[in-house]
């Protein structure tokens, strides 16, 4: 499903990440960018971001490339929830 910032929007996203698809973050800017959140040991950390799907969040990490794919990899408690846009 595209990004979207509607209630149905949300949970749908839950229930895939809380399913075992990885979590994605979208940089909103120009051009909008997309980051695959992942631990710092490379690891799922899913259910460690279900309380902060579809919100504005400031996250600290290390960003690398795979293959075309950029990777932010975290430590969940570095998510600091942001006022809304």
């Amino acid at each position: 499903m595209n990004p979207g910032n509607a209630k149905t929007q949300k949970a749908c996203a839950i229930r895939c990440i809380a399913g075992g698809i990885p979590p994605m973050l979208l940089q909103c800017s120009q051009p909008p960018r997309y980051y695959l959140l992942t631990g710092l040991d490379g690891k799922a950390i899913n259910g460690e971001v279900l309380d902060f799907v579809a919100e504005p969040v400031s996250i600290t990490g290390n960003l690398r490339r795979h293959n075309e794919t950029m990777v932010l990899e975290i430590d969940p408690i570095t998510i600091q929830r942001l006022d809304s846009l």
